[in-house]
């Protein structure tokens, strides 16, 4: 989680801005560190939910079963 938000906020957005993809427009990159925080356990948060397992349970072999 850490590493993730440190790499997106002080790898990948100054990349980002050095090739002029991006422009911080006097936005301190430790902005983005805070932003990426939530950004992250969001998607781990959605993507561990337990609905998916519904899905995984369902596999092709066990559809053919019925």
């Amino acid at each position: 989680m850490l590493i993730f938000s440190a790499l997106g906020a002080y790898v990948a957005m100054p990349f980002f801005s050095l090739i002029e993809f991006y422009d911080p427009k006097g936005w301190p990159y430790t902005y983005d560190f805070f932003l990426f925080l939530p950004i992250y356990l969001i998607g781990h948060w959605s993507s561990t939910w337990n609905q998916y397992e519904k899905i995984v349970e369902e596999s092709p072999e066990k559809l053919a079963e019925r």
